[in-house]
């Protein structure tokens, strides 16, 4: 019996241990944040709809909006050092820093829409996303 009081106490403990680990970090935002990367224990960025894009240097206590020259929604961020990143989304969105967040270019004009950006290294990249053709000659709608 005292066996299982125990077993018990330590399962509340262990709990209580686990939720403290989680707090809410406020983003000055009021668009769906979709994606977040953080190079270090300090240094994150959040992107989301609206084509926006917030960095911290403070482990989330502060947020600043950097601009990413579109309005687009963007779903994925990726950096490959500390300075150089990218991210992608809706209506062929790749957008490229060099700078650690602090400027953003367009560098793939495309037209499809863009879900997931994944680099191997600085050189090998992927970008998953859909893409749909409809073959002429029919009346969709």
């Amino acid at each position: 019996m005292k066996t299982k009081y125990f077993f018990i106490i330590i399962l509340i403990f262990l709990q209580q241990i686990t939720f403290a680990q989680w707090y809410s970090l406020n983003v000055p935002t009021t668009g769906d944040l979709l994606d977040l990367w953080f190079n270090d224990a300090n240094t994150g960025y959040v992107i989301g709809n609206f084509g926006k894009i917030f960095k911290t240097t403070d482990g989330g206590e502060n947020w600043s909006e950097k601009n990413s020259g579109t309005n687009n929604v963007l779903r994925s961020i990726y950096f490959t050092s500390h300075n150089t990143g990218y991210v992608c989304g809706e209506a062929g969105t790749v957008l490229k820093t060099t700078d650690g967040g602090d400027n953003w270019t367009d560098i793939f004009p495309g037209i499809t829409n863009f879900s997931s950006i994944y680099f191997v290294d600085e050189n090998l990249g992927y970008l998953a996303g859909s893409y749909l053709e409809l073959p002429p000659g029919n009346e969709y709608g």
